[in-house]
């Protein structure tokens, strides 16, 4: 849980993470084995890993490295994506262009679509 409190915002999904999740959604469309599996890095590329996390939901966890934007501090930013199927089709085909994402109160360059996560950078005992 985190320790700290986060802040709602929307956010643009990132083009690269919009390519990599065409491939992706053409990958659960051909029932591609690695979108069948339960994993946390299954599916990957140079600034993506992630998978299947609930094969019941059909989500998908995914983090996402974006080295063309910096925090205050020059760091490159985190996204943290859970992600339904239905998601992952939509922002595929440019029908979902943003998200509501958190962040730290501080800015640390984290994001995530989800508020009750736990952020490696500032959740951590003092």
């Amino acid at each position: 849980m985190p320790t700290k409190p986060k802040v709602r915002q929307s956010e643009v999904i990132p083009t690269l993470f919009v390519a990599f999740l065409q491939l992706v959604n053409q990958m659960i469309e051909s029932r591609d084995p690695s979108t069948l599996i339960e994993s946390d890095d299954l599916l990957q590329c140079d600034h993506t890993y992630g998978g299947l996390v609930d094969s019941t939901t059909q989500t998908f966890g995914f983090e996402f490295v974006d080295g063309d934007k910096r925090d205050s501090q020059g760091f490159s930013i985190f996204w943290h994506f859970l992600l339904t199927q239905s998601q992952i089709k939509a922002i595929a085909q440019n029908e979902l262009t943003a998200l509501p994402m958190w962040r730290c109160k501080d800015d640390c360059g984290r994001r995530a679509t989800v508020s009750d996560w736990y952020c490696t950078e500032c959740d951590f005992p003092p």
